[in-house]
């Protein structure tokens, strides 16, 4: 296995596995227990059908204990706050109406609804409902089993990197061949913050206080991405970790005209004398077309390690032995083998025998054969609230 590859692996390992240096953070829990124990006819008197639905969904299935309930809306839910207060109020003067049988002004909806145009409470009426519902948020969850039937339920995505072409060159460009600024607690832009510095260095050496100016807040910009993490795990996007896939295992960018139709081409000789393909498809090279399988879709692959890690995150000490992700994704660095476009392909298993199948069925297991080889590294990733985030790769 490639030596940056064992380095970047060893260091993940070890920061996943450290030990935390915070105490964990507290959630008042009180108005979720509230609002749990508020009949629905209660919630809905008071705060609209729609409010008291989604409301009452949400309580019904999610762990109030856990830290993850401060994401939402700057944890306006589990603090005490004005938004909190007036709807507890609100909810009290619901229940006393409608025990003494009086009608209830539509004035008191409206004050609910003031409340949430502020954008501090906006997520309150716009994303909160049962994770069952949504598949968001499934980290909330209390049990895994829960957690892992949502999951299952994700399916294949295939990045299609041509359609980004125009940004491709300069994507390759800036972007590492390595994973190792993206390891759990690494600063990713630590180079450009120190790059920017020494610039504006110079800079004012020069006594050019305009580029002076400029380069500062070049430097402030970055230290605020650098910012963007998430219990010490560093953001990334899917293209960002495709294209760093496609650097780090040789693969190679083919430049188009005036940045159209730029390309990464995957050289068949990559796979040695492994010869998966049909014989009509005599090009030298695949195209690179890389697949996000969900966790469980590659469940017969998984190396030991990578289920200790999930296990871990998935009963993180940092939240109490919680989970902290809502979804686990594995980028494979594929090809466009089979051919999309056909219902039905064939391949060459590990015995060297012929298979014929439906090309999903193909894709996958020629992807798991890529794996098991060594020809095909994938890495782990955990989605929370719609972004992603660098586990480790998928190996021991």
């Amino acid at each position: 296995m490639n030596e940056d590859i064992l380095k970047v692996q060893s260091a993940a390992q070890t920061a996943i596995f450290r030990e935390p240096t915070e105490s964990i953070a507290l959630v008042d829990s009180s108005f979720l227990e509230k609002i749990s124990k508020t009949t629905i006819d209660v919630l809905r008197a008071a705060l609209g059908k729609t409010l008291a639905q989604r409301l009452n969904r949400f309580v019904s299935v999610v762990d109030f204990g856990h830290p993850g309930l401060l994401d939402i809306a700057g944890g306006a839910l589990v603090t005490k706050n004005d938004f909190v207060a007036t709807t507890l109020d609100i909810i009290a003067l619901a229940d006393y109406a409608i025990k003494q049988k009086l009608s209830i002004s539509s004035k008191i909806h409206n004050i609910i609804r003031e409340g949430l145009r502020d954008q501090e409470y906006k997520d309150i009426h716009t994303k909160i409902d049962s994770p069952l519902l949504t598949h968001n948020m499934v980290r909330l969850l209390p049990t895994r089993i829960e957690r892992d039937k949502l999951r299952s339920t994700k399916k294949v995505q295939s990045l299609r990197l041509e359609k980004k072409t125009r940004d491709l060159q300069e994507l390759w460009d800036l972007l590492p061949c390595t994973f190792m600024n993206f390891v759990r607690f690494n600063n990713v832009y630590e180079n450009d913050i120190r790059e920017a510095k020494e610039n504006a260095d110079c800079f004012a050496d020069m006594g050019v206080t305009s580029l002076v100016s400029a380069t500062s807040n070049d430097v402030e910009k970055l230290e605020s991405q650098a910012k963007n993490h998430y219990y010490g795990f560093n953001n990334i996007s899917m293209t960002q970790a495709a294209i760093i896939q496609a650097k780090l295992l040789g693969y190679q960018l083919i430049p188009g005209m005036g940045g159209v139709g730029t390309r990464i081409n995957v050289p068949k000789s990559i796979f040695s004398k492994y010869v998966f393909w049909e014989a009509k498809h005599d090009r030298p090279f695949f195209n690179y077309v890389p697949h996000c399988y969900a966790y469980h879709e590659l469940a017969d692959v998984v190396p030991d390690k990578i289920k200790q890690i999930v296990d871990r995150v998935e009963s993180f000490p940092d939240v109490g032995g919680r989970a902290i992700f809502d979804h686990f994704k594995v980028l494979v660095p594929s090809v466009d083998y089979p051919t999309k476009g056909y219902t039905t392909a064939s391949y060459v298993n590990e015995n060297g025998k012929t298979v014929h199948a439906d090309i999903d069925v193909v894709s996958l297991a020629l992807d798991k054969i890529l794996i098991r080889k060594g020809f095909s590294i994938p890495i782990l990733l955990g989605e929370k609230d719609a972004q992603t985030y660098f586990i480790c790769y998928w190996s021991e």
